[in-house]
């Protein structure tokens, strides 16, 4: 769970110092006295963190980084110049020409003047606002005694990404959804060929990143497979059928050689159709070391 800016939890204040006993502590927030030392200011990652025991088991971990306050002020100084803007010299604004959906209406204090409605600039909730810049906070069950164990959560919160991204390449780049079948046993095995669809994915991401060193989506590795192809052509004069296989791209390479499969490139007669369409044709890797065969004339 995450703790938003300006959201109170019970039991989320920081306690007292001395109250936690081997426990880093936060540093007092931007804006207050001492600020945040030189040599923290200079790092990406958060430099200072906290944890707070709550209700059932559950702790809250807040910490702090550089890059994110810069971020959160940015981003309300941008939001501020298009309030100022909407102002246009003026001290307050009617209600009827407030945009409330792009979160500027937090800056915003409310005043009834002549029975009309009006927003005004409040200062005080600027202020309030950016002594959260930085902060993020995240409401685990897991214990948080140890810079150790603080470094794991954040971890294993910024791997959440992944769950979103399985539910999209479902959906999208396996088509889980919609299911166009009626019959119970048919939309069972529609789901699980496409989650072990789903599994070999994952697998095969997998092996081009420890064997080849590279990063692949879902929709790259279809784009690189679909364009593993060859042309068929057939001679006029002798009736023969030959096969001019499609010279591979850089990632469709990388996925055979993880896989240690070999795709021949040289021209080869097909001396039956059938037989070339049931066929074989990826063999274990030992040739070039490079997802392709040599240019040889084998038949197939």
């Amino acid at each position: 769970m995450l703790l938003r800016r300006g959201s109170e939890t019970p039991g989320s204040q920081p306690d007292h110092e001395g109250e936690n006993p081997g426990r880093r502590e936060l540093l007092p927030l931007p804006g207050g006295s001492p600020v945040f030392p030189e040599s923290e200011r200079e790092t990406c990652s958060p430099s200072r963190w906290y944890s707070v025991p709550l209700e059932n088991g559950r702790n809250l971990l807040v910490t702090w980084s550089e890059q994110r306050a810069r971020k959160d002020a940015s981003d309300r100084e941008r939001l501020l110049a298009r309030l100022r803007k909407k102002l246009q010299g003026k001290k307050t604004l009617p209600g009827k020409s407030l945009v409330t959906n792009r979160g500027t209406n937090k800056y915003l204090s409310l005043e009834n003047a002549n029975g009309q409605d009006r927003y005004i600039l409040d200062e005080e909730k600027i202020l309030r606002d950016s002594r959260w810049d930085g902060l993020h906070g995240v409401i685990t069950d897991l214990p948080v005694e140890s810079a150790a164990e603080a470094q794991d959560i954040l971890a294993h919160y910024g791997s959440l990404w992944r769950i979103e991204e399985s539910f999209r390449v479902n959906k999208h780049d396996l088509s889980i959804r919609p299911v166009y079948h009626w019959v119970p046993r048919r939309i069972e095995a529609h789901i699980a060929l496409t989650y072990l669809a789903f599994a070999l994915l994952r697998h095969l991401q997998h092996r081009v990143a420890v064997r080849q060193n590279a990063v692949m989506s879902a929709r790259a590795i279809r784009t690189a497979l679909l364009d593993v192809q060859s042309t068929l052509m057939k001679d006029e004069e002798t009736g023969k059928l030959y096969r001019f296989p499609k010279a591979m791209s850089e990632s469709a390479r990388k996925i055979y050689r993880s896989l240690g499969l070999v795709r021949g490139l040289g021209n080869t007669e097909i001396l039956s159709v059938r037989k070339y369409r049931n066929r074989k044709g990826i063999r274990s890797a030992g040739t070039d070391g490079d997802g392709t065969a040599g240019e040889g004339t084998g038949r197939n």
